[in-house]
């Protein structure tokens, strides 16, 4: 587990599974029993390791098969699968109806409600879309995506609306970071980000459809314009330089967690907003992972805003007047890589040592 754990491995799985009797296959059963008090401790000290290197661990159970199962065990036990129906109703009034069931086997999950009527603000009238110059545009609404670089497309609109929610349809590939943001006055504001992922060269049998779009649902936010900026969540190195390499988020608000390769390297809340990584990189491709926290101004300045019965957040005193304008809020940027070498050199004239750096 500690070789793992140098070779930037996160992320393990403990199997219980029976040596196939296929007649090709050649692997006999172990000398630990199942279940055993060896096989408990040596459990014990797997996960009790992994806690002390940060690495997750999961375990499952395959008895042989491709999935656990077996006649004993009942529909209510089994596994299954998220399934869905829907009605269309009309209001606003009180609504008592049946939903149609999925299959006669079932349970309930949950009942959501939400507004039907889906308005695409990029088939706005007199809406202009401007993208990034490393942007391929194509026919549809279609964009091609640079590889390793960042980039936007920017909508603006005639005229304030309010977003809900945001559906990015892909091609055959896309594994890209995403950013939503909203202007405000001379800035942009990051309302959210997700990560966009879908490769059709994954089986269906094996996952979701890999065509379908990505959706991500927005707190209501309005503007006039909107941007979408695609950046990458990883770097490669042909080999590990010599001193210091450093992670620089630019601007973060409030505070970051940063991660390379699955080990939590440092955290951030104040400026310089910049994390020593040199011990979690490896060469090759290294992954970063970037967890942002903010406060609730913002929730609380739109709250403010809505009638008294539609407001999530009362906060027991409100300094703010309601025309107060959005904070800033999540990963400003711009993320760098830096490399920086210390040394040491005698000063010729007062003998005294003095630090100095390269970039």
């Amino acid at each position: 587990m500690r070789a793992m754990k140098k070779a930037g491995i996160g992320l393990a799985l403990i199997g219980n599974i029976v040596p196939s009797t296929h007649h090709n296959a050649n692997y006999p059963y172990g000398d630990v029993k199942f279940m055993s008090e060896e096989w408990w401790d040596i459990l014990h000290t797997a996960l009790k390791t992994a806690t002390e290197l940060d690495i997750e661990i999961g375990i499952f159970n395959s008895p042989g098969w491709s999935q656990s199962g077996g006649p004993w065990v009942t529909p209510e036990q089994s596994m299954r699968y998220l399934a869905a129906t829907e009605i269309n109703v009309s209001g606003p009034r009180k609504i008592t109806e049946l939903l149609p069931a999925t299959t006669n086997d079932f349970q309930d999950v949950k009942v959501l409600a939400f507004q039907a009527s889906r308005e695409n603000m990029f088939d706005y009238p007199n809406s202009s879309i401007t993208v990034s110059r490393n942007i391929k545009k194509g026919t549809d609404a279609s964009y091609e995506l640079p590889v390793n670089e960042e980039s936007y497309i920017l909508l603006t609109l005639p005229e304030e609306a309010t977003a809900r929610g945001i559906m990015v349809h892909s091609g055959d590939f896309l594994n890209t970071r995403c950013m939503i943001q909203v202007r405000e006055g001379n800035e942009f504001i990051t309302i959210k980000e997700f990560t966009a992922e879908r490769d059709v060269t994954i089986l269906t049998a094996r996952g979701f459809d890999q065509k379908a779009p990505v959706v991500e649902s927005l707190p209501e936010t309005a503007g006039k314009e909107f941007r979408l900026l695609f950046y990458k969540s990883e770097f490669v190195l042909e080999n590990i330089p010599d001193g210091k390499l450093y992670i620089d988020l630019g601007e973060v608000s409030v505070s970051a967690k940063i991660k390379i390769n699955g080990q939590c390297v440092g955290g951030v809340w104040t400026a310089p907003y910049r994390v020593d990584i040199t011990d979690g990189v490896r060469t090759g491709k290294n992954e970063i992972e970037i967890e942002v926290v903010n406060t609730w101004i913002n929730r609380i300045f739109g709250d403010r805003k809505l009638l008294e019965n539609e407001q999530k957040v009362v906060p027991h005193t409100a300094p703010w007047s309601l025309d107060a304008p959005l904070q800033k809020s999540g990963l400003l940027g711009p993320v760098r890589v830096i490399s920086i070498k210390y040394f040491y050199k005698e000063c010729l004239q007062n003998k005294l040592p003095i630090l100095s750096f390269n970039m």
